[in-house]
């Protein structure tokens, strides 16, 4: 199989590696996931196995979300372009967590292969949280406002303050619309697919909404996708959106936002 180009890498799918071009001495944890997200996505590669799998981002309030985790799959690794010397160039791989995972677990295999006249500088972080002294003040401000001898104070007073930002929420929520994927009917692809709990009539009420999977067990939690154009079809909702990693199973659900 050729070489094939996505963003700043070059993929071999046959040695499994993915190569940084030459141009580039620095890349995000995000970028990589991203463009692998496009080369999966390409009509040449839907029946490739999967590259990698991500996790983190998951806020924890107060502004902080925690850091992003890409794992290598099925022998993949992270390349650089090899130089010709004699200076070494480093390459910066930041942003959070690359690590290599075969089906027994963390694998061993450093996720990024060796190259010539190459060094790397790889981040590595346990926790993307950090506490500052701005933060404890801010809950040392808030918190003692709703407390009454040691107890959640509930009374009209303290939920006044909470109000316009309760009243937010509603909204927001309100806007919001879950979906169960239903492949009964129709098999899903990486655009389309059907669900059996949406069943709105209005052609394209949907259209340009982002769509975020959040099953866990699911193989796009946390993937997140804007949606092209929707219709009922036997009664049951059918989606078309921009194409994601991996086709949706049976049972995966998502929120409409």
């Amino acid at each position: 199989m050729a070489i094939q180009a996505f963003g700043k890498f070059d993929f071999d799918f046959e040695v499994q590696i993915m190569e940084l071009q030459s141009q580039y001495t620095a890349i995000t944890l995000q970028e990589i996931y991203d463009t692998i997200h496009d080369a999966m996505a390409d009509i040449r590669n839907l029946s490739q196995p999967k590259i990698a799998a991500a996790s983190g981002q998951d806020s924890i309030g107060l502004g902080l979300a925690t850091g992003l985790t890409v794992r290598l799959i099925n022998g993949w690794r992270v390349k650089a372009a090899d130089r010709i010397g004699p200076t070494v160039v480093k390459i910066n791989v930041d942003g959070g967590n690359l690590i290599t995972e075969d089906a027994n677990g963390p694998d061993p295999n450093d996720p990024l292969a060796p190259a010539a006249y190459v060094s790397y500088s790889l981040s590595k972080a346990v926790s993307a949280v950090e506490t500052t002294s701005a933060i404890i003040a801010s809950l040392d401000t808030r918190i003692p406002q709703q407390l009454v001898n040691g107890r959640l104070d509930s009374s009209m007073g303290a939920v006044a303050g909470a109000a316009l930002s309760a009243e937010k929420l509603q909204l927001s929520t309100d806007l919001m619309t879950k979906g169960t994927v239903d492949t009964t009917v129709f098999m899903s692809t990486v655009t389309e697919f059907e669900v059996f709990d949406i069943t709105d009539s209005v052609a394209d009420v949907y259209r340009h909404r982002l769509l975020y999977f959040t099953q866990e067990a699911g193989g796009l939690y946390r993937s997140v996708t804007e949606i092209q154009a929707y219709s009922l079809v036997n009664g049951r909702g059918h989606f078309t959106v921009d194409a994601m990693l991996y086709p949706p199973t049976h049972g995966d659900v998502f929120l409409i936002v």
